[in-house]
């Protein structure tokens, strides 16, 4: 029993670090407008999540990409998830020179101060 709690808290610090690398990284890209086409906590997953799927578009070139995150309790995720309800908008980070790698950063999302959206049309 305590072998299978270890290994959660192992698994849930993993996903957490590797979360806070990805926003780190992506502090300074570009930012454009995105849109949900899904969100979902997935049953099948060993431990809880939730997962956001979105397209956006960089200069005319449409691409998606799929956003988790890791909680500990399976009713966390699906409250998360169910934020983001599907054809609601929200900020997409991309890399620039590389437009189709992208990055959801939680500080971005509807909150006062967030970056301005570049329009992209």
């Amino acid at each position: 029993m305590l072998g299978w709690f270890l290994d959660d808290i192992v698994v849930f610090l993993f996903r957490t670090i590797v979360r806070f690398l990805r926003e780190d990284r992506s502090r300074d890209w570009p930012v454009t407008s995105g849109t949900v086409e899904q969100s979902h906590c997935p049953e099948t997953a060993m431990y809880p999540l939730a997962e956001l799927v979105y397209s956006y578009s960089v200069d005319g070139v449409d691409h998606s990409g799929s956003f988790k995150r890791g909680f500990w309790h399976q009713k966390s995720a699906e409250r998360y998830a169910g934020r983001f309800l599907p054809g609601s908008k929200l900020v997409v980070r991309y890399r620039p020179g590389e437009a189709a790698e992208s990055c959801i950063r939680e500080d971005d999302q509807a909150k006062p101060g967030a970056p301005a959206i570049r329009d992209s049309l």
